[in-house]
Parts: C-alpha cells; structure tokens; sequence
C-alpha cells in the first residue's frame, strides 16, 4: 500500500458518508476523525443492496493525484493511495487502521478518488471479481453486488461519491398452479460467477467455467441473484427449483442477454404436471440499457437536440476506421465567442472502433485530426441502436497540439451517431462537451462546459486505413483559415 505524506503526528481520517437506515431525524453523520469525508449514496434504483450500506461493509479506496502527465486520473500502477481499506459504521466510511488513512496533499494538489465494493486485497486497475455461488446464506447476496464510484479532482473536505452497480441482478417470482409444501431452493445452472475487471476501462466481462448458483430468497416466492453479464443461451439447462421433495427444471427457450448495471424481473410460473412457463415481468425496472444509463441525462437532452440519437439494444458492428470530410459545422454553443458558425467546414476527421462487445454494448474509440495536431482516445464506451442505425457515447481523453505551440490535454463526452454500410458511415453526426482542460494559457481551445455539433455534409465517411502517425491531406476541407483551426479550437 503507498500512502504519501502520511503524518505521524496526524493521523486525519478519510471517511465516506453513506446511505444507513440508522441515522435518524435526518442528521448529517459526522466522522470519527479529522480530515476529508465523502458524502456516498447508491446510484440507480437497481441497487442489490435495498437498504444501503450496513455496518462493517467495507470498500477499497484510491487515490490519484492530478498532474500534467495524468490531467485526468487514471489509475497507475502506483498511486498518491491505493487500496485502502474502509469500514462502515455508524454512518460513515473510515480508514479501518491507521496505514489506510488518506491525508489531503499539503501542496493543495486536487486528487481523484476511486472506490470499489466489497473490499477485497486484489482490486487494482484490472483484477478477478467472483460472486458467491450461494447467494441464500447471510449477506453472500449483497457481498456480491459489485459496486464502483469515482469523483472528479478535488481539494474539497466532504466530496460526493455515487456507487454504481457494475453487474447484472435478475429477480424472480414464482407462481405455482397448486404449491407443495416445504422449503424452495431456486439455482441458476450454468452461469459464469467470475467476471474480469477493468476499472480504467469500465468493462466487466464474465469469464472462467461455468456452475450453479443458488439464489437469494426476499419475499414469499421471490427470489434474486446477481451474476457477471453474460449470455443464457437458448436449449441451456437454467433453472433448477427444489421444494417439497419435487425438482423443477427450466430450460432456456431463448437467448437471456444480461448486461452489466441493469436489472431484469421474470416471472416462473409451475404448473400442476410440473410443466415450468417463464415470461418477463413488465414493471417498472428497464429489461434494455438505456444512453441514459451511461450518459448525464440533461446533457443527452441538450445534445438530442443538434443530434439524431438511436436507441435500441442491437446496434450494427461498426469497428473500422472512417473518414469524416467534408467535416461541417452544425452548431457551436460558443458562436461568436471562439465558435464556428453553421456550415462552417473544419479540419478533416479520423475516427476508428475497436473492441465491440455485444454483451455489455461497449467499444472502444480513437480519433485524430487529419493534420495529426488533435487526437482523443476512449474506452469501455455504450453503443446503441438497432438495425444499420447507432449512436455511440464516449468519455474521451484529448491531446492538442496548438499554433502557439501549448500541448493542451481534454475530456470531452463525445456522441457519435450515424447508419453503418458496407462503403463506411452515412449520415454521421459527431457532438461533444468539453467536461475539463488543462494547459491552455492561450485559450486557443474552447472553453469548459461549452458543446459543438459538426457533421460529414456530404452523408458518407468512407472506410479508411488507421495510422497513428501520419497525417493525411485534407481533399475537400476549406483552406481559407489556418489548418490549426480545427472542431476543438477557438477562432
């Protein structure tokens, strides 16, 4: 564990406040000892865990200084803490011993924070997670709810941190013709308990053989189990229900696609010949992901109004590289004030998709500018759609080379949604926030918080061979203002 700047004459906690059922008459807990607190909730309300955190969960925490060779945190293999261990009681997260404490810089250098539930010794940037294979004994069903929450780079004392589910969680009801009597066990056959971890990336892949699980009982016969995201295929053995010395058997009539940090609730119905049906439970919980899920909501809302934005849960394959030139404007946030006016045509555009996964809907991205002076990479990002049409969202990391030679680095979210055939793109629309800069005395690159549209005008960005390093001569693009003047750029 490397804590630096860890003070023996203070000992300043880092605590996280958390959602406890406990807390009464609405009182902020306050922590056990000096030094930073986060405020900590459960996002989404598909949380396994009903109730919130309960004394002695306990999580992994790190933290990340932000410097001008890391603007935006992400995980190293050595870090300003790295997994420390933190215990909930009481209302609050603490550093369980006194080698966890985490103590703000004394140079004032903003930190990332990154936390993971359940705590474990091995989580690191990419590590094995295994959810229990009996889930009805104790708290083996909450322990397996993987979590992750993350803040921007801050000094601040009490910062925010959200958990997010990072697996699938299925519930079941059972409805019986006529009930024998005695005990239920429901397991799940054939299912995945591993999942391979990559938290820089954000993806969550099922891995390992596969094995039965038995699933949580919450309710007069409901049942629940959270897995990694996977695939049930059709014709697999699924559900095994054991009551009143009778045994149950379901197999797959479809393929069940679980996808990471969604829910689904499926109705099991046993019939008196000992027949099972098994159908989708229409309620309030999402059975599809959603952008939503993965991008802010008032930003998908202010960029689906520049932007066509396709939804559905079975997008095109579209890895490849494409060219995008003409690249035009659609609509800059920031006209007059260093943006471009509408139809006005900035340098030309490569992208590539790499890494598609239809399982979780993620892929990865990278982009540059035909003059090699921009360039952006994202990974873990959604995809979306259906059919030939698609929309993906990144959160990109950007390096920019200006015309006053500053090297500027960026996140930006970035929406890119088009059709996808056999020639490249049709009809490409490629919209953007700039979330954070660093670097830019100058300001020659646009300012935070402000979003852009542009768009290929002349409806196909063609297939194209990717090249990290040379850079390719614009055919179309109009060379009356200078080549540095490209869709991030101010004028």
């Amino acid at each position: 564990m490397n804590h630096k700047l860890l003070s023996t004459l203070m000992c300043c906690s880092l605590a996280i406040v958390a959602c406890d059922k406990n807390i009464q008459n609405n009182q902020d807990p306050q922590p056990m000892n000096t030094g930073v607190s986060f405020l900590g909730q459960i996002g989404a309300p598909t949380r396994a865990t009903d109730n919130g955190f309960e004394n002695d969960d306990v999580i992994s925490v790190f933290a990340i200084e932000k410097t001008t060779s890391n603007p935006s945190g992400v995980l190293q293999a050595s870090n300003y803490a790295d997994n420390a261990r933190f215990t909930y009681k009481d209302g609050l997260f603490s550093a369980a011993n006194v080698s966890d404490v985490i103590e703000q810089p004394t140079d004032g250098t903003p930190l990332f924070y990154k936390a993971v539930y359940p705590y474990s010794i091995n989580v690191r940037n990419e590590f094995t997670f295994t959810v229990n294979s009996d889930q009805y004994t104790g708290n083996t069903y909450t322990r397996s709810d993987l979590m992750v929450a993350e803040t921007a780079a801050t000094t601040e004392l009490k910062p925010q941190l959200t958990f997010n589910h990072k697996l699938s969680n299925i519930l079941l009801e059972i409805r019986y013709e006529e009930k024998p009597s005695g005990t239920e066990k429901l397991y799940f056959n054939n299912v995945k308990t591993k999942t391979a971890v990559n938290l820089t990336k954000d993806t969550y892949t099922a891995t390992g053989t596969t094995t039965n699980v038995r699933a949580s009982s919450y309710g007069t016969n409901l049942f629940r189990i959270v897995l990694p995201p996977q695939t049930m295929k059709e014709g697999t053995q699924f559900i095994t229900l054991e009551i009143g010395g009778k045994t149950y058997k379901y197999v797959a009539g479809e393929d069940y696609n679980w996808l990471s940090g969604i829910q689904y609730s499926y109705f099991v119905t046993v019939k008196k010949n000992g027949t099972i049906t098994f159908t989708s439970n229409i309620n309030p919980w999402r059975t599809e992901p959603e952008i939503e899920d993965v991008v802010p909501e008032d930003l998908v809302e202010k960029m689906s109004k520049k932007i066509t934005i396709h939804r559905g849960s079975n997008p095109p394959t579209v890895e490849g590289c494409y060219y995008i030139d003409p690249f035009e404007t659609v609509y800059c946030e920031d006209e007059g004030n260093g943006g471009y006016e509408a139809g006005h045509i900035v340098q030309s555009h490569i992208i590539r998709f790499s890494n598609q996964d239809k399982v979780n809907h993620t892929l990865d991205f990278e982009g540059r500018s035909s003059s090699g002076s921009t360039s952006s990479v994202g990974t873990g990002a959604f995809i979306s759609g259906n059919g030939n049409n698609f929309s993906v969202f990144f959160s990109t990391i950007g390096e920019n080379y200006t015309e006053k030679g500053q090297t500027v680095t960026t996140k930006e979210a970035l929406i890119i949604s088009g059709t996808k055939a056999s020639t490249g793109i049709k009809n490409l629309q490629y919209a953007f926030v700039m979330i954070e800069k660093s670097g830019d005395t100058y300001d020659e690159i646009m300012k935070e918080g402000v979003y852009r549209v542009f768009k290929d005008s002349d409806g196909l960005s063609v297939n194209y061979t990717w090249s990290s390093t040379n850079a390719v001569p614009q055919t179309k693009a109009d060379f009356t203002f200078s080549p540095y003047y490209d869709y991030i750029r101010t004028r």
